[in-house]
């Protein structure tokens, strides 16, 4: 199937965003792709407009609910320009060409003729959603961000839009197991106290990329740092 070259635009602004995105918020939820009829955002939403510089100038707006404002750490703004700087390292690295973010404003509305819906989940429930709004000439510039990153690399049986993503700071993390404890047991422990956790001392730990389980591996030390070996990939793709 041929991916038309506005599609293809349009795909690579929404997986960048959302790769950038949960890789800001490690620890806050989990962000996903979905119906923009299913998830209008509320009149509380707060809307931030990022303008960027590069071979060609163009603006992203992001539109965020106030449930998923109150749920995210930190300051909404700082985060949002988190992740339009990782947008932009990314989009640079591909169009061969320096690409910089100007300063971040809030707005009112969005302007941008494509809306991209996402729904931030914690723990398996819904706290809102999160809109990426994409304007003519964004669309216009990584058009031919994946034209040049086609034309150096040629035909593959991957997405080829997907390319611009290969550039994006993710968190790498190593989980040695979980377990459940009542409130009442947390509130007891204290400097000293021992919390078992459903993993075997013999057992691989588990390496977890953007909150998902890629592999697994032995933990060893390298020059007096934490290091693991991995034994097994769960799922390259």
């Amino acid at each position: 199937m041929t991916i038309k070259k506005t599609d293809a635009a349009l795909e690579t602004a929404a997986e960048l965003f959302l790769t950038a995105f949960n890789g800001k918020i490690p620890d806050a939820g989990t962000l996903e792709r979905t119906a923009a009829a299913e998830n209008p955002l509320d009149p509380q939403a707060r809307w931030f407009r990022q303008t960027f510089t590069g071979p060609a100038n163009f603006e992203l707006f992001a539109g965020i609910s106030s449930g998923v404002a109150e749920t995210l750490p930190g300051e909404l703004p700082q985060l949002m320009d988190d992740v339009f700087q990782t947008m932009a390292r990314a989009l640079g690295t591909v169009a061969g060409s320096v690409v910089t973010c100007g300063a971040l404003t809030e707005e009112t509305a969005a302007q941008g003729e494509e809306e991209i819906a996402y729904e931030l989940s914690r723990e398996s429930i819904a706290v809102g959603c999160v809109i990426l709004a994409v304007p003519e000439l964004a669309l216009s510039f990584l058009g031919r961000v994946i034209h040049r990153a086609d034309s150096a690399l040629g035909e593959r049986s991957a997405p080829r839009h997907l390319d611009t993503l290969m550039n994006v700071d993710l968190p790498v993390s190593i989980s040695f197991g979980t377990t459940e404890m009542t409130l009442a047991d947390v509130l007891k422990l204290t400097t000293g106290s021992i919390v078992e956790f459903n993993h075997l001392l013999s057992e691989p730990v588990n390496i977890i990329v953007n909150n998902c389980l890629v592999a697994r591996g032995d933990v060893v030390v390298v020059d007096a740092n934490y290091g693991v070996r991995i034994s097994e990939v769960i799922a390259r793709g």
